[in-house]
């Protein structure tokens, strides 16, 4: 089992004669208050209690406190570093800077990192801590928890008021999830990413039930909402635009139900349903047999994976989706379904033929289309009485979209299979060279892609 650690602290009064601190009763729980000078040797003897006793304190300790009597203390009563040692706790005294500065607070930061045992449970108390001590000490903790060095798992205060009342122990645990929902909503901000909040809230149903803070049948459905942000997550990962529908429904669903008991339970998600239903606009077919709805979601979906930097998910995906736009466009496919679309491996061979044979007769003829263009452009500049006279029509040239297929197409066959094969060619992309021409594919295309429908929640 690893180790249980307390992490603590103790200041210095301005008289070195006696200690300073007043005895004061501190209340833990719903229990009789404890009373004593150091709240570091009560949370200990409570701790103890609650089967989770203290074996070793890792005590933070500046040059002023390190000599003074609430540490070391005196003739006439023990200091905390006796108190703990009465109690059988072995300790390690971390001499530290005053924090002053910048380099000082980094220099604290380092001495947690270095005197609290790799992979030990950690209790904080943060309660005698002097200026900015505490928040060094609660953000450095969290850091190493979150890195793997050890398990943070309480973090105490006691809230003293004044010496003839009683002083409350706040339990600051609860908002250690800030830490890791911090976390999660930078992920969702930057890629779109919904699993570590999906595993925030698998976790948080977990905790609660076996705290027994959810019983009987008392419904709270963290778990099949977490469930459905990682199927949701999957589908999206593995361009299944298919599988995303029925996920995003269920998250709907599931975050109006859970809305009310997340206020208390989980109130950092609340704050972030409203962004994260608003994404999902985006992916949901209002009617899956439209197939310019289908080409616009799929195309979004596009855009999301290169705005959160898939770029071999964009550029394969660009492939497909040129494909489909083709076959939604030409005569001799008119009629097929939105499923012969987009899921008839045969049909879509064929097509990905034709295009090459396009493709390649396009180059072919490139020059003559510049050409015929030019002309167009100057006969249809003449005055239209001229034309007229001399009976020289107006030409109408349409290459705006057939172009910009053609010339994608014959980029996208060479992008496909330089990222099918990652790099396992002779003449591969670079890096750089590959995000710039999802870059440039991706805002010639945008033009051919129908509007998108107004959103209706379902």
């Amino acid at each position: 089992m690893s180790r249980h650690v307390l992490v603590t602290t103790i200041g210095a009064a301005p008289s070195k004669e006696k200690v300073s601190y007043f005895s004061t009763k501190y209340q833990f729980d719903s229990e009789q208050p404890r009373e004593g000078k150091f709240f570091s040797a009560l949370l200990c003897d409570f701790l103890k209690e609650k089967g989770k006793p203290v074996e070793q304190a890792v005590v933070l300790l500046t040059a002023g406190a390190k000599d003074h009597p609430n540490w070391q203390g005196n003739a006439e009563e023990q200091g905390l570093k006796g108190l703990l040692e009465e109690r059988g706790i072995s300790i390690t005294e971390v001499d530290i800077p005053d924090g002053q500065d910048e380099a000082e607070l980094w220099a604290i930061f380092d001495k947690i990192g270095e005197h609290v045992p790799q992979e030990a449970t950690v209790t904080l108390d943060i309660t005698h801590g002097f200026r900015s001590l505490p928040q060094v000490m609660l953000l450095a903790c969290a850091y190493f928890e979150v890195s793997g060095e050890f398990d943070l798992a309480n973090v105490y205060y006691g809230a003293f008021i004044d010496k003839d009342k009683v002083a409350q122990v706040v339990d600051l645990t609860p908002m250690l999830t800030l830490f890791e929902w911090a976390n999660a909503v930078d992920a969702f901000k930057r890629s779109g990413n919904l699993r570590q909040m999906a595993d925030l809230l698998q976790a948080r149903q977990a905790a609660l039930y076996k705290a027994g803070a959810v019983t009987g049948k008392a419904r709270l459905p963290l778990a099949p909402l977490a469930k459905n942000m990682r199927l949701l997550m999957d589908a999206i990962e593995l361009g299944r635009l298919r599988d995303i529908d029925e996920p995003v429904a269920e998250i709907r669903r599931l975050a109006d139900e859970v809305r009310p008991s997340a206020e208390r339970w989980e109130k950092p998600f609340v704050s972030q349903i409203d962004k994260v239903l608003k994404q999902m606009e985006d992916f949901q077919l209002q009617d899956e047999q439209d197939i310019n709805e289908r080409l616009a979601a799929e195309f979004r979906l596009i855009e999301w994976y290169h705005k959160n930097e898939f770029y071999i998910h964009a550029g394969l995906l660009l492939r497909e989706w040129v494909i489909s736009y083709v076959m939604s466009r030409a005569p001799e496919y008119r009629g097929k379904s939105t499923k012969e679309i987009f899921e008839d491996d045969d049909l879509r061979e064929e097509v990905s033929r034709q295009l090459n044979s396009a493709s390649k007769a396009s180059d072919e003829i490139s020059d003559i289309s510049k050409l015929v263009a030019e002309l167009a452009q100057k006969l249809n500049a003449l005055p239209e009485a001229f034309r007229t006279v001399i009976g020289i029509p107006t030409l109408e040239v349409r290459l705006g979209a057939t172009a910009a297929l053609s010339n994608a197409w014959s980029e996208l066959r060479d992008l496909r299979n330089d990222l099918a094969h990652l790099g396992h060619r002779k003449q591969v992309l670079g890096a750089e060279k590959i995000k710039q021409k999802v870059d440039k594919l991706i805002n010639s295309l945008k033009p051919l892609v129908p509007s998108k429908p107004t959103p209706q929640t379902k």
